[in-house]
């Protein structure tokens, strides 16, 4: 997935997308909504006691190759990497 190409880690905490503050699923999803396939994003993560910027190129979404993809969804503040179907695709 693009987040794990950019290096992001189970675990890792976003709290910033592109300017926007990461709270909710909500807020990446609006943060990645204007963006395509093969933007640029920035992301400020939490990793411990650490903030990281980390920059990451989205991909097609496996199921809308017009919609942006960084493989990650939110469950309480944390990130967890998406591998499943886009791992698939990209293996194959």
């Amino acid at each position: 997935s693009p987040a794990a190409e950019a290096g992001l880690l189970a675990g890792d905490a976003i709290i910033e997308a592109n300017g926007v503050t990461v709270e909710s699923n909500e807020d990446l999803v609006t943060a990645l909504a204007e963006l395509s396939p093969k933007d640029e994003v920035s992301l400020q993560v939490r990793r411990g006691d650490e903030t990281l910027t980390i920059e990451a190129t989205l991909a097609p979404y496996p199921d809308d190759a017009d919609r942006a993809y960084l493989g990650v969804f939110l469950a309480p503040g944390i990130i967890h990497r998406e591998m499943e179907l886009f791992e698939e695709q990209s293996n194959s």
